[in-house]
């Protein structure tokens, strides 16, 4: 009964992705801050377009901007990337080595017989 456009419903539709492309992910809060900071410092030299100096007053380092070799670059990021702390033990309070006992490791005989 023409049954070769059925489609199984019960197929899993990730199967078919193999990786994640990270530049697809939504930037952070701090790097959006930034962004918006440039953009209202273009907006506002776009605003005073008419002037003799549209940039008079305004300090682009204040905008989300840094002075590279004489040149203004961007601010990609501000602040460090994680916390500082990320990799720092998490102590339990048990001591791991009680575990590594010989009378509790398996030595994979069956002990059922």
């Amino acid at each position: 009964m023409g049954m070769t456009n059925y489609i199984h419903v019960h197929e899993n539709q990730m199967c078919g992705i193999k990786k994640v492309d990270c530049a697809l992910l939504p930037p952070c809060e701090k790097t959006v801050y930034s962004k918006l900071q440039r953009a209202h410092f273009v907006s506002i030299i776009w605003g005073r377009a008419d002037s003799a100096d549209p940039g008079h007053g305004l300090d682009p380092l204040q905008f989300g901007w840094s002075k590279k070799n004489g040149c203004c670059s961007p601010e990609w990021f501000l602040g460090p990337a994680m916390p500082d702390n990320i990799f720092d033990d998490v102590d339990s309070g048990e001591d791991i080595t009680d575990d590594l006992d010989g009378d509790h490791l398996d030595d994979g005989s069956n002990s059922d017989n």
